[in-house]
Protein backbone atom coordinates (compact mmCIF):
# COMPACT_ATOMS: atom_id res chain seq x y z
CA UNK A 1 0.00 0.00 0.00
CA UNK A 2 1.18 3.65 -0.51
CA UNK A 3 1.68 6.14 2.44
CA UNK A 4 -1.68 8.00 1.03
CA UNK A 5 -3.91 5.02 1.40
CA UNK A 6 -2.32 4.05 4.96
CA UNK A 7 -3.34 7.31 5.92
CA UNK A 8 -6.98 7.39 4.59
CA UNK A 9 -7.13 4.20 6.36
CA UNK A 10 -5.59 5.07 9.76
CA UNK A 11 -7.76 8.14 9.53
CA UNK A 12 -10.83 5.92 8.60
CA UNK A 13 -9.85 3.33 11.84
CA UNK A 14 -9.60 6.25 14.15
CA UNK A 15 -12.53 7.52 13.69
CA UNK A 16 -14.16 4.78 13.98
CA UNK A 17 -11.52 3.40 16.90
CA UNK A 18 -13.92 4.29 20.01
CA UNK A 19 -17.14 1.95 19.26
CA UNK A 20 -19.69 4.29 21.83
CA UNK A 21 -17.76 8.32 22.21
CA UNK A 22 -15.10 9.20 20.16
CA UNK A 23 -12.43 10.67 21.65
CA UNK A 24 -11.48 14.05 20.72
CA UNK A 25 -8.12 13.24 20.27
CA UNK A 26 -8.67 10.27 17.82
CA UNK A 27 -11.08 12.20 15.23
CA UNK A 28 -9.10 15.13 15.33
CA UNK A 29 -5.82 12.60 14.19
CA UNK A 30 -8.01 11.21 12.13
CA UNK A 31 -8.81 14.35 10.47
CA UNK A 32 -5.56 15.48 9.81
CA UNK A 33 -4.46 11.76 8.84
CA UNK A 34 -7.32 12.67 5.93
CA UNK A 35 -5.63 15.97 5.70
CA UNK A 36 -2.21 14.84 5.32
CA UNK A 37 -3.51 11.55 2.61
CA UNK A 38 -4.40 14.55 -0.33
CA UNK A 39 -1.59 16.36 0.62
CA UNK A 40 0.84 13.77 -0.05
CA UNK A 41 -1.37 12.38 -3.04
CA UNK A 42 -1.20 15.44 -5.00
CA UNK A 43 2.22 15.84 -3.86
CA UNK A 44 3.25 12.73 -5.17
CA UNK A 45 1.27 12.71 -8.26
CA UNK A 46 2.79 16.16 -8.85
CA UNK A 47 6.25 15.08 -8.86
CA UNK A 48 5.76 12.06 -10.73
CA UNK A 49 4.31 13.96 -13.69
CA UNK A 50 7.16 16.14 -13.81
CA UNK A 51 10.32 13.95 -12.69
CA UNK A 52 8.99 10.65 -13.84
CA UNK A 53 7.50 7.23 -11.68
CA UNK A 54 10.10 5.17 -12.38
CA UNK A 55 12.27 4.23 -9.14
CA UNK A 56 15.54 5.40 -10.51
CA UNK A 57 14.12 8.77 -10.24
CA UNK A 58 13.03 8.42 -6.21
CA UNK A 59 15.30 10.46 -4.64
CA UNK A 60 14.53 13.33 -7.23
CA UNK A 61 10.92 13.07 -6.18
CA UNK A 62 11.57 12.81 -2.47
CA UNK A 63 13.53 16.28 -2.70
CA UNK A 64 11.22 17.79 -5.01
CA UNK A 65 8.10 17.21 -2.46
CA UNK A 66 9.89 19.23 -0.38
CA UNK A 67 9.72 22.06 -2.26
CA UNK A 68 5.83 21.68 -1.85
CA UNK A 69 3.98 23.94 1.33
CA UNK A 70 0.61 23.37 2.55
CA UNK A 71 0.18 27.61 1.79
CA UNK A 72 1.19 27.47 -1.35
CA UNK A 73 -0.71 24.59 -2.65
CA UNK A 74 -3.87 26.13 -1.15
CA UNK A 75 -3.01 29.12 -3.02
CA UNK A 76 -2.82 27.18 -5.96
CA UNK A 77 -5.89 25.58 -5.44
CA UNK A 78 -7.47 29.15 -4.79
CA UNK A 79 -6.16 29.99 -8.01
CA UNK A 80 -7.19 27.42 -10.03
CA UNK A 81 -10.90 27.83 -8.48
CA UNK A 82 -10.99 31.54 -10.35
CA UNK A 83 -12.72 32.41 -13.68
CA UNK A 84 -9.70 34.59 -14.51
CA UNK A 85 -6.25 34.05 -13.45
CA UNK A 86 -3.47 35.91 -12.80
CA UNK A 87 -2.02 37.15 -16.02
CA UNK A 88 0.94 34.35 -16.47
CA UNK A 89 -1.60 31.49 -16.33
CA UNK A 90 -4.21 33.58 -19.05
CA UNK A 91 -3.74 31.61 -21.78
CA UNK A 92 -3.25 27.95 -20.27
CA UNK A 93 -7.17 28.61 -18.91
CA UNK A 94 -9.23 28.58 -22.43
CA UNK A 95 -6.63 25.61 -23.89
CA UNK A 96 -7.02 23.62 -20.70
CA UNK A 97 -10.36 24.64 -20.37
CA UNK A 98 -10.09 25.02 -16.22
CA UNK A 99 -12.99 27.03 -15.31
CA UNK A 100 -15.30 24.00 -16.43
CA UNK A 101 -13.71 21.54 -14.73
CA UNK A 102 -15.49 20.12 -12.21
CA UNK A 103 -12.94 17.43 -11.15
CA UNK A 104 -10.60 20.44 -10.55
CA UNK A 105 -13.07 22.03 -8.72
CA UNK A 106 -13.38 18.79 -6.59
CA UNK A 107 -9.85 18.46 -5.54
CA UNK A 108 -9.44 22.56 -4.96
CA UNK A 109 -12.31 22.79 -2.84
CA UNK A 110 -11.83 19.67 -0.99
CA UNK A 111 -8.11 20.35 -0.18
CA UNK A 112 -8.54 24.13 0.98
CA UNK A 113 -11.52 22.90 3.28
CA UNK A 114 -9.57 20.02 4.33
CA UNK A 115 -6.37 21.80 5.46
CA UNK A 116 -9.14 24.41 7.32
CA UNK A 117 -10.02 21.82 9.37
CA UNK A 118 -6.76 20.27 9.89
CA UNK A 119 -5.99 24.04 11.36
CA UNK A 120 -9.13 23.56 13.64
CA UNK A 121 -8.14 19.96 14.64
CA UNK A 122 -4.87 20.54 15.19
CA UNK A 123 -4.93 24.11 16.71
CA UNK A 124 -8.26 24.99 18.15
CA UNK A 125 -9.22 23.12 21.08
CA UNK A 126 -12.74 24.78 21.78
CA UNK A 127 -13.64 23.17 18.34
CA UNK A 128 -15.65 20.11 19.28
CA UNK A 129 -15.92 17.39 16.27
CA UNK A 130 -18.36 14.56 15.54
CA UNK A 131 -17.63 10.91 14.00
CA UNK A 132 -20.09 11.62 11.15
CA UNK A 133 -18.12 15.00 10.05
CA UNK A 134 -14.80 13.91 10.08
CA UNK A 135 -15.90 10.45 8.62
CA UNK A 136 -17.16 12.98 5.43
CA UNK A 137 -13.85 14.62 5.88
CA UNK A 138 -12.71 11.19 5.17
CA UNK A 139 -14.53 10.79 2.14
CA UNK A 140 -13.58 14.34 0.88
CA UNK A 141 -10.09 13.18 0.91
CA UNK A 142 -10.66 10.05 -1.21
CA UNK A 143 -13.42 11.69 -3.86
CA UNK A 144 -10.53 14.48 -4.08
CA UNK A 145 -8.00 11.34 -5.33
CA UNK A 146 -10.82 9.98 -7.41
CA UNK A 147 -11.32 13.29 -9.25
CA UNK A 148 -7.78 13.57 -9.45
CA UNK A 149 -7.23 10.24 -11.22
CA UNK A 150 -10.50 11.59 -13.66
CA UNK A 151 -8.93 14.73 -14.36
CA UNK A 152 -5.88 12.90 -15.69
CA UNK A 153 -7.95 9.95 -17.84
CA UNK A 154 -9.90 13.23 -19.64
CA UNK A 155 -8.06 16.13 -19.16
CA UNK A 156 -4.35 15.45 -19.44
CA UNK A 157 -3.62 19.29 -19.85
CA UNK A 158 -5.29 20.15 -16.61
CA UNK A 159 -3.63 17.67 -14.75
CA UNK A 160 -0.58 18.67 -15.87
CA UNK A 161 -1.00 22.34 -15.75
CA UNK A 162 -2.24 22.19 -12.08
CA UNK A 163 0.63 19.56 -11.30
CA UNK A 164 3.15 22.11 -12.91
CA UNK A 165 1.70 25.67 -10.76
CA UNK A 166 1.76 22.97 -7.61
CA UNK A 167 5.79 22.32 -8.05
CA UNK A 168 6.76 25.87 -9.03
CA UNK A 169 3.88 27.98 -7.57
CA UNK A 170 6.41 29.88 -5.65
CA UNK A 171 7.85 31.26 -8.33
CA UNK A 172 5.07 31.66 -10.53
CA UNK A 173 3.04 33.08 -7.91
CA UNK A 174 4.47 37.02 -8.03
CA UNK A 175 4.21 37.29 -11.81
Amino acid sequence: MSLTSDLLDQARTLAMFDAKKPKQANLRRSLSSAYYALFHFLSDESVKNFIGAGQQNRMHRDLARRAIAHTRLKDVCQEFLKQTPKDILKPYWPISRIPENSDLGIICNNLINLQIRRHEADYDFTKVFTRSSVLDDCDRAQEAMEAWRKLKRQHPEAASLFAMCILLWAGLSGR
